[in-house]
């Protein structure tokens, strides 16, 4: 449990501590990162009108003519994070740049949870973002420590038609399974159906799925060393096997015992698409220990509207 910033009432604050280093770095940082975001402006407004080169001037003609008046830059910054001490500084710094890797708003609730817990005023949401800003290149650096780890382990990615019937808006078909496999094991990582041979966005959107939902990491991607795909093969699938060093092989169609086997236990039996997809996640789960559509649906329900594109590792 951490100590509760807002108890210590005498505590320093954060910009006093070696101003004459500490602010210029904080609006560097600032600006630096308003440059790649501009939406940092949309919090920090008054960000806009602040340049760190202006302050640095500012600040030498101050030290030599201390009749000067003081730096507009600097009254601005002080002022805004006047309300930050060093103690809680330091406990949004540990917040920001756990391995939780929390957003601003998160560390925003639990220091305004800690503030109300003594009756204390929180800090306003602008101010912590502040602060969380100034982090910027360390959390970056967090983000992108090998964000693509390659196992040691072939993928294939096939599809086949099924002869199971399913019942759908254009009447019973027998749709196209596409498979993506982990071919020393046969353990299936993802699948999706379609009602027309597959496209090369079908294959993609396959692997998609493996690359995503079939790890528990959430902030890395973890391709197979070499991927077997069934022809014809993706001009896309090809560029990204390049840029990831990754050998990718052009395979002819190979038909999938797991696959036939559950056809044959579900003879002349005819489902909906539901079912379909259902039935097939459930003998995957009963025959690898892993069910990739319900791996899938637990993950898209515990995240939510949560989830945005930026997150998205792949």
């Amino acid at each position: 449990m951490k100590v509760n910033p807002f108890l210590q009432g005498d505590a320093p604050a954060w910009l006093t501590e070696d101003p004459v280093h500490r602010i210029p770095h904080l609006l560097k940082d600032l600006l630096e990162l308003a440059e790649y975001v501009p939406d940092v402006y949309q919090t920090l407004p008054w960000l806009k009108k602040m340049d760190a080169w202006l302050l640095i001037l500012e600040r030498m003609a101050e030290a030599i003519e201390p009749d000067e008046p003081p730096s507009q830059q600097e009254a601005t910054l002080t002022s805004f994070f006047a309300t930050v001490t060093r103690p809680t500084a330091d406990l949004i710094e540990a917040l920001y740049l756990s391995l939780h890797l929390r957003r601003i708003s998160m560390v925003s609730e639990i220091l305004r949870r800690m503030a109300q817990s003594i009756e204390m005023p929180a800090l306003p949401l602008d101010v912590v973002a502040g602060v969380c800003y100034s982090f910027w290149h360390r959390r970056a650096a967090i983000l992108s420590k090998d964000p693509i780890q390659i196992q040691t382990t072939t993928w294939r990615i096939s599809w086949q038609q099924t002869s199971i019937q399913v019942r759908c808006m254009q009447g019973i078909q027998t749709p196209f399974l596409i498979l993506v496999t982990d071919e020393p094991s046969g353990k299936v990582l993802a699948f999706r159906n379609t009602y027309d041979p597959p496209e090369s966005r079908d294959l993609l959107f396959t692997l998609y799925d493996a690359l995503v939902f079939s790890s528990h990491d959430r902030w890395h991607l973890h391709p197979p060393a070499r991927m077997n795909m069934q022809y014809p093969l993706p001009p896309e699938l090809i560029r990204a096997g390049k840029a990831w060093q990754i050998e990718v092989e052009e395979v002819m169609p190979h038909e999938c015992a797991f696959l036939r086997q559950w056809e044959d236990a579900l003879e002349n039996r005819k489902l909906d698409a539901a079912q379909y997809l259902r039935t097939f996640d459930r003998a995957c789960e009963c025959t690898f220990g892993y069910a990739p559509l319900l791996a899938k649906q637990q993950f898209v329900h515990r995240l939510g509207r949560r989830w945005r594109v930026e997150d998205d590792p792949a």
